[in-house]
């Protein structure tokens, strides 16, 4: 696997769902329960951040501030706590928070050594089975294709025929 692939990809994945969003069909409730894209995309922007403190303790860090909220408070009071931190932040300026977000997070994944992107247990909140390449694929991967699919059946309730790509 290359995680700096799947980090990549995950980003443009989530840049082609959005692409030609009119910024008024960004805030259209209902996407993922009463959330709209906007409040997935503040919710994907928490998880890349959240990947930047995973990838500091890969590097030998402590556990950043968004890595401790997320264990103190639990992932539901998470989410709701990170999308509501941006309910007044602009289309542009969610864009830019994703995009300064996954920089950031490829940034630092490309020091990380191989041998400590398949190192189990590292994180053993995780699972001790699992290995960091792992939580990329489920925890930052996956989720990506999950919230971006609802954005697909969102955006073809407003256009039959947008294509996802």
């Amino acid at each position: 696997m290359h995680a700096q692939d799947v980090v990549k990809y995950g980003h443009l994945w989530v840049l082609k769902h959005l692409k030609d969003l009119d910024e008024k069909d960004w805030a259209a409730p209902d996407v993922c329960g009463w959330w709209s894209t906007k409040d997935i995309i503040a919710h994907l922007i928490s998880f890349e951040k959240l990947f930047c403190d995973v990838f500091e303790v890969a590097l030998g860090g402590e556990p950043g501030p968004i890595l401790t909220l997320f264990f103190s408070a639990g992932a539901a009071k998470f989410n709701d706590s990170q999308v509501e931190l941006r309910t007044d932040k602009s289309v542009t300026e969610i864009l830019d928070e994703l995009a300064n977000s996954q920089n950031k997070a490829a940034a630092l994944l490309v020091n990380i050594p191989l041998k400590t992107h398949r190192k189990t247990g590292l994180f053993p909140w995780y699972g001790e089975e699992y290995d960091l390449e792992d939580m990329i694929t489920y925890m930052h991967y996956s989720h990506i294709r999950e919230h971006c699919a609802q954005i697909a059946i969102f955006r073809s309730s407003l256009d039959p025929d947008w294509k996802k790509g």
